[in-house]
């Protein structure tokens, strides 16, 4: 996993756009100039950025059922991945996807453009490039969507003959993080152009197949045709399903990476809130840090037989 946190820092970044789908998604488009694009240029896929939130003003339209949480002045930083990141002209355009569920989210969500945002990052390890000629399958679900889509888009665009295959899955249409889906648009024809095969789940089958976006993945592999040898998986989303997709791809003999969801207080591995057990190879257990020894982690390391 990539790990360049040497250039790290504390930047403002200006809010270069922001846009709304429905009450619960909002993409925010960030711009950085001088040492904080030199900064994120060589930002990776999967690492993350803590943006404060403390100051900032909410919005005049809150999300039913935020009204009272909303109120509380957050103190700490929210961490978020990208879901993409580019140049413009000599700045950078850092973009996320925000899912509105309380105060510190609701406040990012009010802000517009020209405003300004103090972002610590990147930080963390994200995804590593597949070894030569291996096939990517992304597999992400909820607010995991966004780093799954980043990783495997800048795959492709680093080497245009890399084959890459995606799997979204969320409660309902509203809560899935894909611009296209709440447009009500393919994303096969948008975002997800670059894929072979894009398909989508949702609990209650909103959008997509109704069920579990792991099992959707499971039954379309088994028809593919596809070599468990040719294959990496890249996945990110909550626990159960990276455990499921963790077994599976043991079972498959597939090396799996695995982005973890984790609170994070600090970013930066002094509050020790994000403890991850692992177990290496050799079988030893010991304790490794969300923040800075991820988010992304082999699967075998987190989810051991």
């Amino acid at each position: 996993m990539t790990n360049k946190n040497n250039r790290s820092g504390v930047f403002e970044a200006s809010v270069a756009g922001s846009e709304h789908f429905g009450e619960k998604i909002c993409r925010l488009k960030f711009v950085l100039s001088g040492e904080g694009a030199d900064a994120f240029k060589l930002a990776s896929p999967g690492e993350f950025a803590q943006f404060q939130v403390e100051g900032l003003a909410l919005p005049s339209n809150l999300p039913e059922g935020l009204e009272d949480r909303a109120f509380r002045q957050p103190i700490l930083r929210r961490p978020f991945s990208f879901l993409d990141i580019y140049p413009y002209g000599e700045d950078m355009i850092v973009e996320i996807m925000c899912d509105i569920i309380g105060t510190g989210t609701a406040r990012l969500s009010g802000l517009r453009a020209g405003d300004k945002v103090s972002i610590l990052g990147p930080l963390g390890r994200g995804f590593a490039k597949p070894e030569k000629g291996k096939k990517v399958i992304g597999i992400a679900g909820g607010i995991g969507i966004p780093p799954v889509e980043h990783f495997l888009r800048q795959l492709c665009r680093d080497n245009p003959k890399q084959e890459c295959f995606a799997f979204a899955g969320a409660r309902s249409r509203a809560d899935m993080p894909i611009a296209s889906v709440q447009q009500g648009k393919n994303p096969e024809n948008q975002e997800y152009s670059f894929c072979k095969h894009f398909a989508a789940a949702t609990d209650d089958g909103s959008f997509g197949d109704k069920g579990l976006v792991t099992e959707v993945f499971e039954s379309w592999f088994a028809g593919a045709g596809l070599s468990p040898a040719d294959c990496e998986i890249a996945a990110c989303g909550p626990e159960p399903m990276l455990r499921a997709i963790a077994q599976t791809a043991h079972k498959l003999g597939i090396r799996a990476q695995v982005s973890l969801e984790k609170m994070m207080a600090c970013g930066i591995g002094v509050c020790q809130s994000c403890i991850v057990p692992v177990k290496s190879q050799l079988g030893r257990e010991q304790n490794k840090l969300c923040c800075k020894d991820g988010p992304v982690f082999d699967s075998r390391e987190v989810f051991a037989e």
